[in-house]
């Protein structure tokens, strides 16, 4: 049963053909943004002399060089991305400092608290997951890291992820009703939880198998984009900060991760996602039996919080909405950004703790409602 359930969804056409036009936007994205090569000999030459992480001396000799470029004076034999380079290191020195004076706030806060209060629990939490952050900022090279999370985080390439969802669950159980082949099905042995759960394994089957191919797809157009994928070890808070962007999104996060095992963390929370989020499009087909309902439903459901969030309209109830929804659970850029907890019992829980455990909850009820609504369907029949 669960093979033929697979059978089903893998022999529709529509899902090798959205497939293949995702992969020709990614392949023309990426050629239409003029190549960076990184790893010739005047690169090596930089990163000899810069990479690493930042110090008080390299700050003041970035600055002083930058002062010399603004004024006329740069030598002529600054490399052509040297400027940027400085700008990297002088952004690494700024996000330095800031994480230190943020310390200092939290043990001046701490001093001020009762330990026995939340907020004391809360500032000691912070303080001790940037205590094991270190030395993380600094230029690194991670060009083709970059060009990774920038298809793991981006809104237009969640949409992407979710219309492969939609194209390939919604008419899971729908077509049994279009195709008038519910009734017969509901009289077999089977018909009950043998084929709720067939059905739902096939989508996670399905689910996984997208996930993979176009994290892999993206995976080989970066690899050969740059040669490679170095700079896996350097810390996270150096993400974005590199020969060609210094700014990075990352660079106060408390999270003591290097590149590589933050990209495993992000990937396996949108894996996380993308299934919860199936589940929601299986639920939808089964009530509505309708596979454009279901899509059109599901697809809303996912997109809300972010038109909310583009309206400005998070305020009261509305900023708990944008904040714990699907959306940001499969897209997974504020996640890790910041230290952010919420009070749970008194006891300070992270953001992202507190999202996958919320959703985790939602989809047992969401799946109980599924095996519900099925078994209510052959009484009524």
């Amino acid at each position: 049963m669960y093979k033929h359930e697979c059978f089903k969804i893998f022999s529709k056409p529509s899902i090798y053909l959205v497939f293949a036009l995702i992969t020709g936007l990614l392949l023309w994205g990426e050629q239409s943004i003029p190549p960076e090569p990184v790893f010739d000999e005047s690169h090596e030459e930089l990163i000899e002399r810069w990479g690493g992480p930042v110090t008080e001396e390299m700050n003041e000799i970035v600055r002083e060089e930058m002062v010399m470029q603004d004024g006329g004076e740069s030598p002529d034999n600054l490399h052509p991305i040297e400027g940027n380079v400085h700008f990297s290191i002088a952004s690494a020195w700024g996000n330095k400092e800031a994480m230190k004076e943020r310390k200092a706030d939290l043990q001046m806060k701490k001093e001020e608290l009762t330990p026995s209060s939340y907020a004391w629990r809360v500032a000691s939490k912070e303080q001790e997951m940037y205590e094991k952050v270190g030395e993380a900022h600094g230029f690194f090279i991670v060009e083709g890291w970059r060009g990774m999370f920038d298809f793991l985080e981006p809104f237009f390439s969640v949409i992407l992820l979710a219309v492969l969802i939609l194209v390939g669950l919604s008419p899971v159980f729908a077509d049994e009703h279009g195709k008038r082949m519910a009734g017969l099905l509901l009289a077999t042995k089977h018909g009950r939880k043998k084929l709720v759960t067939a059905k739902l394994l096939a989508g996670i089957t399905y689910i996984a198998a997208i996930f993979v191919s176009l994290h892999v797809v993206n995976t080989v157009i970066h690899v050969v984009k740059f040669g490679g994928l170095g700079g896996w070890d350097a810390p996270i808070q150096s993400l974005w900060s590199s020969m060609f962007a210094w700014w990075s999104p990352y660079g106060q996060s408390p999270f003591a991760w290097n590149v590589l095992e933050f990209w495993g963390a992000t990937l396996t929370v949108q894996f996380f996602g993308s299934l919860v989020f199936g589940v929601l499009v299986l639920v939808c087909s089964q009530l509505t039996r309708n596979a454009m309902v279901a899509f059109f439903i599901s697809g809303c459901v996912l997109a809300a919080p972010y038109v909310i969030r583009q309206l400005g309209l998070e305020h009261g109830m509305m900023e708990y909405v944008t904040a714990f929804s699907y959306m940001e659970l499969i897209r997974t850029e504020r996640l890790f950004q910041t230290f952010e907890a919420y009070n749970v019992f008194g006891i300070p829980v992270l953001y992202h703790t507190v999202l996958i455990c919320l959703f985790a909850l939602i989809t047992v009820g969401v799946t109980v409602l599924l095996y519900w609504s099925h078994k209510h369907e052959q009484v009524a029949g």
